[in-house]
């Protein structure tokens, strides 16, 4: 089975309570909101794919990506920068690695675990001169304005959104990083990390949303809360630093 499919799975079950208490009217509405998101987050999956490609690999074409995607032209530029950042940080990793190196970046990288016949990808995977490696997943969300996560005038996430789902993105990529180490000789995963991208959709009055994006915000220029998040134990490059994390969280 696939990583993500267990994660959600276990997301699933410590909030079926909230799930079962709707309505029927409210259920449907969570379901066809839900396939929405699904739908779009499948798209600006792709879209991220397709820059990693294009400004790491040197494959593809900038227009045909933007064409192809549900994305405003100055939506599609946020993306592009965040990909354009990320990829920054990772040169510069391998440059303080070894300068004379070279680092592989991949996209939907497919690991797997056959001992426990399970499998999943990795959304991006930097694959450095020393065998290191770092990985990152993205994760579009679309935190509650009316819960007052998101301030309403300027869209800017004001409280953390991230709390009730640090379990389930801890699980799933701390799977991926077992599968590297473990299975594909990996010697240190040097950061493992979300990358969460703000979305937000066309909404009517009864709160059906629509496929149209108003808003993507990507990076910590728009709030604190769009910060890298690091998971699964992700470690510094100081022992001493390293050796008390490691007492906070055991």
């Amino acid at each position: 089975g696939r990583v993500s499919d267990a994660v959600k799975e276990h997301f699933y079950r410590i909030n079926r309570g909230k799930i079962r208490d709707l309505s029927g009217k409210e259920k449907q509405l969570r379901l066809d909101n839900n396939a929405v998101r699904k739908m779009t987050g499948t798209m600006g999956h792709k879209v991220l794919q397709d820059l990693v490609e294009l400004y790491a690999n040197k494959k593809g074409n900038r227009q045909q990506i933007l064409n192809n995607s549900l994305f405003t032209p100055v939506q599609f530029q946020v993306l592009e920068n965040g990909v354009k950042d990320i990829i920054a940080k990772i040169r510069a990793q391998q440059k303080a690695i070894d300068p004379e190196g070279k680092v592989i970046i991949r996209t939907e990288q497919m690991t797997t675990d056959k001992t426990l016949s399970v499998g999943g990808s990795i959304d991006l995977m930097a694959l450095f001169s020393d065998n290191s490696a770092s990985i990152y997943d993205y994760k579009f969300i679309s935190p509650s304005k009316t819960s007052g996560y998101v301030d309403r005038i300027t869209n800017k996430i004001i409280e953390d959104p991230h709390a009730v789902k640090m379990q389930t993105y801890d699980m799933q990529i701390s799977q991926y990083k077992n599968h590297l180490l473990e299975n594909y000789g990996i010697t240190q995963v040097r950061q493992s990390r979300i990358v969460p991208i703000h979305v937000r959709y066309k909404t009517s009055k009864e709160g059906k949303l629509s496929p149209d994006i108003t808003l993507i915000q990507m990076g910590t220029k728009y709030s604190e809360f769009l910060e890298q998040i690091p998971v699964a134990d992700e470690m510094t490059n100081f022992d001493d630093i390293n050796k008390l994390i490691r007492k906070l969280i055991n």
